[in-house]
């Protein structure tokens, strides 16, 4: 297991950006290449850790925020905010915005989990602003014709039905009255086999004692790292970080008469033991992504940024290497 990382260690930034006060982490020289990192549910920038440090060290400049609803960034409440706030054009928005802000213009892209579907929207958003996409354990699925709502998406991806959960108001409230055990429910596996899948599976069946229940120690976090997380939620709740779940079809409308092909350098990466996102959901990838680099982590769960740190930083150094990055 990577050791833990002080969040203190890092340099946070703040800017106002369409209205939201932003907080990221901008680390490596400023004129380096640079590359944009986005987390997933329930993570903060701090999911990146082992990367940031890892990419800094080989010199590029990493920017990665806690994005709009998570962490130290601002959580507008929907409603009376239109939940397009938390959609993925509003999102990718922000993002330009802060590069924009820093004198970036060509960067590359990499998320993982909600990150990675962010990312892939972003590539097609704004091609000529990027060198190259990738994402971790998240395929690339083309907007389709209709809409689709996720009732629909469930009935063709059973692996998704938490997302009907999480995505019902009450989940708000729920999750913050549970947010430790959440938290280390999500954080504290050891086997790949006892993915979070199976937990937040049966999320909404907790006891009503719950709160004492403690899952076992992690192989991939420390104690420090869960109380950061447990600290950072606790402080801003789940409300920003569930409102994703409640954005398809305003993903849809923003995303639909988009091309669906990625004509981009990307990288894909997938994991053994994931069984929201299995390897074979990007058997389709290829077709749409000419310039795909795909590579696989076996033993690893949904967590290959934690679990697997070094694999995962190979992959992403070699797939910057193979890009016409200039300083």
């Amino acid at each position: 297991m990577a050791g833990s990382v002080s969040p203190s260690s890092f340099h946070h930034r703040y800017d106002r950006v369409n209205g939201i006060r932003y907080h990221y982490v901008d680390e490596g020289p400023k004129h380096g290449p640079t590359v944009l990192l986005m987390h997933g549910f329930p993570d903060l920038w701090y999911g990146w850790r082992h990367q940031i440090k890892f990419l800094a060290g080989q010199g590029y400049r990493v920017i990665c925020p806690d994005l709009r609803g998570y962490g130290q960034t601002d959580s507008p409440h929907s409603p009376p905010i239109d939940i397009r706030t938390y959609g993925v054009k509003s999102v990718a928005d922000d993002m330009l915005k802060i590069l924009d802000r820093n004198h970036v213009d060509k960067f590359v892209v990499i998320g993982h989990d909600w990150g990675g579907y962010l990312a892939w929207r972003l590539s097609l958003f704004y091609p000529s602003r990027l060198l190259g996409v990738g994402s971790f354990s998240t395929p690339y699925f083309p907007a389709t014709k209709g809409f689709e709502p996720l009732e629909t998406i469930v009935k063709k991806m059973p692996s998704l039905s938490y997302q009907l959960v999480f995505r019902k108001p009450e989940s708000d409230q729920y999750f913050d009255d549970h947010a430790e055990l959440i938290l280390r429910g999500f954080y504290q596996r050891n086997r790949p086999q006892d993915d979070v899948v199976g937990f937040m599976k049966h999320i909404h069946m907790l006891p009503p004692d719950a709160k004492n229940v403690q899952p076992s120690p992690s192989n991939f976090t420390t104690e420090a790292d869960i109380k950061y997380y447990i600290d950072q939620y606790t402080r801003r709740g789940f409300h920003g970080g569930l409102n994703y779940y409640r954005t398809t079809q305003v993903n849809w409308e923003d995303t639909r008469e988009l091309s669906s092909k990625i004509n981009i350098p990307a990288l894909m990466v997938t994991s053994g033991h994931d069984p929201v996102l299995p390897q074979q959901l990007t058997a389709h990838m290829p077709q749409f992504i000419p310039h795909l680099t795909q590579r696989h982590i076996q033993n690893s769960s949904h967590w290959i940024l934690l679990e697997q740190p070094d694999l995962a930083n190979l992959y992403i150094a070699e797939f910057l290497e193979s890009l016409p990055l200039k300083t």
